[in-house]
């Protein structure tokens, strides 16, 4: 899975068509704002996810599908998923340090 890191989400964000593909059923809805109005998007909860080699367990994510996810794009993750790691980004040299 491809996602893209979202420094200003809240959420992980994944394409609903990849949460169809491994059988994720909704958990509830949350209302998010966007620039332009409030959507209501379904929230899942997934088993476990794996990132940067470290596990998170009932891990809830939002399926949406915005025309901005361009061809091998399944998502966006949240800033909140680095924080946990206690991961560094140094955003005038690019770089991503985890721990």
């Amino acid at each position: 899975m491809q996602l893209v890191l979202d420094t200003d989400a809240v959420y992980t964000v994944i394409h609903p068509k990849f949460l169809e593909r491994i059988g994720a059923t909704t958990t509830g809805e949350v209302a998010v704002r966007t620039l332009e109005r409030t959507l209501r998007l379904p929230v899942f909860t997934v088993d476990r996810v794996s990132v940067f080699g470290a596990a998170f367990d009932q891990y809830q994510l939002l399926a949406y599908a915005p025309a901005a996810f361009t061809s091998g794009v399944d998502g966006v993750l949240s800033i909140g998923v680095l924080r946990s790691l206690a991961a560094r980004l140094d955003f005038a040299s690019g770089v991503l340090t985890i721990p």
